[in-house]
């Protein structure tokens, strides 16, 4: 094999799965232009009744074998960029010629629009859960928070990744420092950032992402929550993780926070409810006033860990990454975090 072959093969492999995201974001977001929902119907579009979206097709052409690697790296950057631009031209044409009608419900692949029920006013909708919240205080869960007159719950259409799904096909790659470098290949403009300790023989990092993803008339704004994990002491150049096994799993509850109108009041924009995750994603239809800073974006997580031990030392581990822990929970005071036995409660705005 080639010198720096290796590398070449990494990063297609890194660009490849980044694609799956943006293939799923540009596809829903098209089928909806395309499938406007019938006036009659409250239910989901089946895939069936739905117009076929547009996919990315991407075929990389093997560089000479007289490039450097990075030219050849180049090279294909260059063909990544004309395929996603292809699929993003043709999003914004079916966008324009529907006039923006859009489907109520369509599921492609392993993102899902989700129906937002209407939530009386002053009450917080319900809040799946497997423990007893009243065990809590109040300022540890969504729900209560809310009844204590913080606006904690979003309520626009959103979309986001079903990371539980037997076919979620993310699950697959686990994920390193390269994707995050590959993202910024494909139109997103997102920041991170890494919170890791080890429990039980086990690494685990916990990684958090907010911003762009996708810019123009198909763009969105989001967040996620990752939970990954390898064999402690486990020793990678590329800071290779594997998502977390089914067993690691946590309960999870997630918010996102918009300032969208720069006046410094963040807007909660979409939930995801109180349930099992190692991968918790949402992003609705925007687009940041400044796309070099996602700190308009908030995320406010709970977090439900396996023992009181694992907890506390999440905990410690955003500590050294610059949160600062508070014994009562305030969701608009930034980059805080509140810990009560194995729940963790935190809002997380400027840590890198």
């Amino acid at each position: 094999m080639k010198k720096g072959s290796g590398a070449i093969i990494a990063f297609i492999a890194v660009i490849a799965v980044c694609l799956v995201v943006v293939s799923t974001i540009l596809g829903i977001k098209a089928k909806k232009a395309i499938s406007p929902a019938p006036e009659e119907s409250s239910g989901n579009i089946s895939e069936s009744e739905a117009t076929e979206a547009p996919t990315i097709s991407l075929t990389i052409t093997e560089p000479s074998a007289e490039a450097t690697t990075q030219q050849a790296i180049t090279t294909i950057q260059e063909q990544i960029t004309t395929a996603v631009n292809k699929v993003t031209t043709t999003v914004k044409q079916t966008v324009t010629a529907n006039n923006g009608s859009t489907a109520k419900v369509v599921v492609e692949n392993d993102v899902t629009v989700p129906v937002i029920e209407d939530v009386e006013k002053g009450k917080a909708p319900e809040v799946g859960t497997t423990i007893a919240t009243s065990e809590l205080p109040k300022d540890m869960y969504f729900s209560g928070l809310y009844n204590m007159g913080y606006d904690t719950i979003g309520l626009k259409d959103f979309i986001y990744n079903n990371d539980t799904a037997d076919d979620c096909i993310q699950r697959n790659f686990g994920y390193n420092v390269l994707y995050d470098e590959g993202a910024k290949l494909i139109d997103f403009s997102i920041e991170t950032t890494r919170i890791k300790f080890d429990y039980e023989g086990k690494s685990y990092m916990l990684q958090l992402w907010k911003g762009q993803y996708i810019s123009g008339e198909v763009g969105t704004v989001g967040g996620e929550v990752g939970l990954y994990t390898r064999k402690a002491n486990k020793v990678s150049a590329i800071g290779q993780y594997d998502c977390a096994a089914k067993e690691d799993w946590l309960n999870m509850e997630m918010t996102i926070l918009w300032d969208e109108n720069g006046d410094g009041i963040y807007t909660p924009q979409l939930t995801r409810k109180y349930a099992l995750h190692w991968w918790e994603t949402g992003y609705v239809d925007g687009q940041l006033r400044n796309r070099k800073s996602s700190n308009e974006l908030r995320i406010l997580n709970r977090i439900t860990f396996k023992t009181e031990e694992q907890a506390t030392l999440c905990v410690n581990a955003m500590i050294k990454n610059g949160f600062t822990k508070v014994s009562t929970f305030n969701p608009t005071i930034k980059d805080t975090v509140k810990q009560y036995g194995k729940d963790v409660i935190y809002v997380w705005q400027d840590v890198r």
